[in-house]
């Protein structure tokens, strides 16, 4: 998880978990990490926490970290792919390197990290994998075709990986979120808002809306096997599962 708004309120509440403990990954800012970590801890005490950094474009650090949270831990249970980063650009000004670093680091990292904790997983036959795409990975959006790219490209990923692994109780499902009411989405122009609720009226949901369907979809108590086997979409809330 990256620290923003969306991962800081999912990590804070950690107690749907319940008696999940939690692996925390942040990128160059180890201090707002650290600052989280203090507040989780105050929030649920009796949460262990493990904070660790890596480049997760890259496999040899992301397949360093599994290992090193898998030697604190011994089993990894839920894994939240939630990355989400942005070049919006026009395509004719969009550059190559604006391109693949959203590819990279919203469905490469997905991959990698899917890669690395299924082994364990399939081991233990037992898996919970919850991707994060967005609306615009469906409709598309004016100067966000690498982002559109990236999240809808997570979509198939995920439905081909849950075929592949429905038979050792691992369910992957992918929740995909409207604009989430945030910096980011408050900084769109108000005409593309507008447009973005032509193609789902309640496209524009708040961090709260967005977090029970992962604490759900999370539960091991949870069957949703058409979901699991992504034949249909369902709408819950503000957020539709895929």
């Amino acid at each position: 998880m990256k620290e923003s708004d969306y991962n800081k309120q999912l990590s804070l509440n950690i107690s749907y978990f319940h008696l999940y403990n939690l692996i925390l990954h942040y990128g160059k800012n180890k201090e707002a990490a650290e600052e989280l970590a203090k507040e989780i801890k105050v929030k649920n005490p009796e949460t262990e926490l493990l904070l660790l950094s890596a480049d997760i474009r890259k496999e040899e650090e992301v397949n360093a970290l599994v290992e090193e949270a898998l030697s604190r831990f011994s089993s990894i249970e839920v894994l939240v792919n939630n990355a989400g980063v942005t070049r919006d650009q026009l395509l004719l000004k969009m550059t190559a390197e604006d391109f693949d670093c959203v590819i990279e680091s919203n469905l490469r990292s997905a991959f990698l990290f899917s890669k690395a904790v299924s082994k364990q997983m399939l081991k233990k036959r037992y898996g919970r994998i919850v991707q994060i795409s967005s609306v615009v990975g469906i409709h598309g959006n004016s100067g966000q075709s690498n982002y559109a790219a990236s999240k809808a490209g997570l979509i198939g990923f995920s439905k081909s990986l849950a075929k592949e692994l429905a038979g050792r109780n691992i369910t992957v499902n992918v929740i995909r979120d409207g604009e989430i009411v945030e910096k980011r989405a408050l900084t769109l122009p108000k005409e593309i808002r507008n447009v973005m609720r032509c193609h789902n009226p309640r496209c524009i949901t708040s961090i709260e809306q967005g977090l029970p369907h992962i604490f759900y979809l999370a539960d091991e108590e949870n069957e949703t096997y058409r979901c699991k086997y992504c034949d249909e979409q369902y709408t819950e809330s503000d957020s539709d599962f895929v």
